[in-house]
């Protein structure tokens, strides 16, 4: 939940009782959200977590190239690109302990929009 804190003297009392413990941490969840601040272990997994499923990500596409024939490929890869894009979000959001749908809304908008782009400029190049 976020807190509004008015002016005032009631705004200043409660703007006081907040921070009088962590000002920051006050502010970080009243005015952003945050609840909670990863450590720099959560961190280091959650970036290692995002690497390994970076490179499995990347291979899907490799491999669906050399298995499928010419006039699918497109599509082929299109479909093992979201599946792996959701594979790996899922796996970052949990190994990050992140909101899952969040994750995969961004993974997937921002996969599936780079490759589009790719494809376009790929097209009209050719």
């Amino acid at each position: 939940t976020v807190a509004v804190v008015g002016s005032g003297p009631a705004g200043l009392a409660v703007a006081q009782q907040l921070s009088a413990r962590d000002a920051l941490q006050a502010q970080l969840e009243t005015e952003h959200g945050i609840v909670h601040i990863p450590t720099r272990g959560e961190s280091v997994v959650a970036g290692i977590g995002g690497a390994v499923a970076y490179g499995i990500g990347g291979i899907v596409p490799l491999l669906v190239t050399w298995l499928f024939p010419a006039h699918l490929e497109t599509w082929a890869v299109l479909l093992a690109v979201m599946l792996s894009l959701a594979v790996a979000g899922i796996v970052t959001a949990r190994a990050g302990k992140t909101s899952v749908v969040r994750v995969l809304a961004r993974s997937l908008a921002l996969g599936v929009g780079t490759l589009v782009m790719s494809y376009l400029v790929g097209a009209l190049i050719q």
